[in-house]
């Protein structure tokens, strides 16, 4: 009985030793030939992420061309367009101008200049002037001008036009946010008579802690949603009025939001697998030409998980695909 048992465990012994012999199918697959493959060229454009914010500052004032007691005020939420009452001072109404700059003396006939085709542009937009504005100061501007003053409080038959009878809003119809001269109040040259709602004078950019990185330049774009404007990197705002207006219609209604920075121009970059990208002791980083070569150390400047983006000056034309699955080659750094 002893002998049968000492038997069955030989004969096992003998059947595992066998089983051995036999290449393991699973290592076997393991084993694959190493696998080069070319490097691509491409393109990048850096991008960052940066915080927004609309800073705005403080609404055009109106200010009074004459003195005198304010009887009556447009009041607040008004709208104020060419020819629109602003204010009375000693009954007489001054009435909205709206213009790239006031008018800074008195114009009559024969004057010429940027002023006459602004005084021009007004009394067309009142109705008081068919001609089409020139700049120049004819008979047709003189009617229009006999036919404002009248409105004006003016003595009849006047032909130079005074300054004192309008007040310049600014270039765009002013809405009044404010009342600063209320009925009954003293005003002289100059005196406020009524302030717009503050208006966007810039649009902060947060950059990240340690700046926005060279590989983006100088001068470099800013996008929010559609829209597209320039960005000097490191500046920390936007400030171009027509810039400003856009980025504040693509955050509206908010005034604060995010943007992307992006490099104004692509930048051409080598496109490996991001397989082939070692990473040694010291944080050194390389790719192998192929499973005879040395490491060549790279710069890794973009890219995602299945493709590295690599600085050009790399040089490499070919990499090996899978280092990890090779032996014996040189260590990274």
């Amino acid at each position: 009985m002893v002998a049968a048992i000492l038997v069955v465990p030989a004969a096992a012994l003998g059947a595992w030793a066998a089983a051995a012999a036999v290449p393991d199918p699973t290592q076997a697959g393991a084993r694959v030939a190493p696998v080069v493959a070319p490097v691509t060229s491409a393109e990048r454009r850096p991008t960052a992420t940066v915080s927004l914010e609309v800073r705005r500052a403080a609404g055009l004032v109106a200010a009074s061309p004459t003195s005198g007691t304010v009887t009556a005020t447009a009041p607040v939420g008004a709208v104020l367009d060419d020819g629109a009452e602003v204010v009375r001072i000693d009954d007489r109404p001054l009435r909205a101008m709206v213009a790239a700059a006031p008018l800074w003396r008195s114009l009559g006939p024969g004057d010429q200049g940027e002023d006459v085709r602004r005084l021009q542009d007004l009394l067309v937009a009142t109705g008081h002037l068919t001609a089409t504005p020139d700049g120049r100061f004819g008979a047709s501007t003189a009617r229009a001008v006999t036919a404002f003053a009248r409105e004006s409080g003016a003595p009849r038959g006047v032909t130079t036009f005074d300054p004192a009878w309008v007040v310049w809003v600014g270039p765009e119809p002013l809405r009044v946010e404010s009342v600063e001269a209320p009925v009954g109040a003293q005003v002289g040259p100059g005196g406020p008579l009524l302030t717009g709602p503050a208006v966007a004078s810039a649009v902060a950019v947060a950059e990240p802690q340690g700046g926005l990185g060279p590989e983006l330049g100088a001068e470099a774009e800013l996008l929010v949603g559609p829209v597209t404007v320039p960005y000097a990197v490191g500046s920390g705002a936007v400030t171009d009025p027509a810039a400003v207006a856009a980025l504040v219609t693509a955050l509206a209604p908010a005034t604060a939001g995010t943007g992307r920075v992006q490099a104004s121009a692509a930048v051409p970059v080598l496109s490996v697998p991001a397989s082939a990208v070692v990473t040694g002791d010291g944080g050194a980083v390389c790719v192998y030409p192929d499973e005879r070569s040395a490491p060549v150390a790279v710069t890794v400047v973009g890219g995602g998980a299945s493709t590295v983006q690599l600085d050009p000056a790399a040089g490499v034309t070919a990499v090996l695909v899978d280092p990890g699955a090779v032996d014996g080659l040189a260590p990274c750094g």
